[in-house]
């Protein structure tokens, strides 16, 4: 986003941020306006990739797998003069008689960066709203998201392109809700009219290659229900209902488990253990990806993974990144997560054929009977140990 290992950090910290970077590994991706990018043609048939070149040279040194999502438009396309950028408008939508450019513009990238193989198509449907209907415009992102996948699929068959990633809106009951829909638990109801973008774009998709999401454990009006682990229970649901509709690998475009605020509130071990047990309900539900916003911390830290390279001594490793290091290592690419149960139910506890991992929801040390041995978790710790 915004703020990452770039240049004008100072040169420890960038370099020990990369080294954050690089020991977590995974997927790393860039928008190609917006987020850290500056526009890639502020006029038809004028292209200045400059800051996306960086970024994509970034990924590619810390060893990543690079992800590319193609928004947002220039403003040409959507209505400004050409050769201006109005950032106020960043998030609106290129209109239809320039679906097609938006096209070629993400053609262009595609074939700008022939080791890119993994493209999301726009950006939580910005700008695709339908106001007299209040709902989401599904019908005009999938004429756009149909042209985006055609032109990338030109460059080269194997891209892998993939929609709507669509916030999955949710409340708290049906009662406080105009479109609740049939998936609901103890941490509140999904809202119809999110689960409809799915259901519409995979039914007239020219093709996909994974499904995109996004979304948060909090309702819309930002309760965190009935707390902030059993409410991470959601996205496990989520990931499950979209895992139904299709065979096809689930992404979490973004995903946000922490109420707003708590980086001045909770400590970094106790946010690193909400993070963790977030993700692995996202994986137990059958999620195979899951892109966390912002690794780098700039006035806040709800879910970074290095300290701001920006002041002295900053780039270092955060507790969450050492979570995620103990959560991606024995899970990461592997055979779908299994049940497991613990003796005290302060815990929750991941499985997989050979590692057990142990979340403490408290903040104190638990001594815990699992998988026929007793373990020890410190406050808020993420503990791995081996499958007996």
């Amino acid at each position: 986003t915004l703020h990452s290992l770039d240049s004008w950090g100072g040169a420890g910290p960038v370099a020990s941020g990369s080294a954050v970077l690089r020991s977590v590994g995974g997927m790393q991706n860039q928008a190609i306006m917006g987020w850290g990018t500056l526009n890639p043609e502020p006029s038809r048939g004028s292209f200045d990739f400059a800051t996306l070149d960086r970024r994509v040279a970034l990924m590619r040194s810390t060893g990543g797998t690079p992800v590319i999502t193609v928004c947002c438009s220039p403003d040409w396309m959507k209505g400004g003069a050409p050769g201006t950028t109005d950032w106020s408008k960043l998030e609106v939508a290129p209109t239809p008689d320039h679906f097609a450019d938006f096209a070629e513009l993400a053609r262009q990238v595609a074939l700008r960066y022939p080791d890119v193989h993994d493209y999301l198509v726009w950006n939580e449907l910005k700008g695709f709203w339908n106001t007299p209907r209040n709902r989401f415009d599904y019908e005009s992102y999938t004429v756009l998201y149909n042209d985006v996948y055609s032109a990338l699929k030109s460059v080269n068959p194997n891209i892998r392109v993939g929609g709507p990633y669509v916030p999955i809106l949710s409340g708290t009951s049906a009662s406080t809700m105009s479109h609740p829909s049939a998936l609901r638990g103890s941490w509140g109801v999904i809202d119809q009219r999110s689960l409809d973008v799915v259901t519409y774009w995979r039914q007239h998709a020219l093709g996909a290659d994974f499904v995109a999401i996004d979304g948060s454990s909090a309702s819309r009006s930002g309760n965190q229900f009935p707390d902030e682990y059993t409410a991470s229970a959601k996205l496990e649901a989520i990931s499950g209902w979209v895992a139904q509709q299709t065979a096809l690998p689930v992404w979490w475009s973004e995903w946000y488990v922490l109420p707003s605020g708590v980086d001045r509130i909770w400590g970094p071990q106790r946010r690193a253990s909400v993070l963790a047990d977030g993700l692995l309900h996202i994986m137990r539900g059958g999620g195979t990806t899951a892109l966390g916003w912002q690794p780098e911390a700039d006035s806040s830290c709800e879910a970074c993974l290095w300290t701001s390279t920006a002041v002295p001594g900053g780039g270092q490793m955060t507790p969450w990144a050492s979570a995620l290091q103990e959560v991606v290592r024995p899970f990461h690419a592997g055979p779908p997560l299994l049940r497991a149960t613990a003796s005290n139910t302060q815990v929750d506890v991941f499985a997989s054929p050979v590692d057990l991992l142990i979340v403490n929801r408290t903040g104190r040390a638990l001594r815990v009977g699992v998988a026929q041995s007793v373990v020890t978790v410190p406050a808020y710790g993420v503990m791995r140990t081996a499958t007996p």
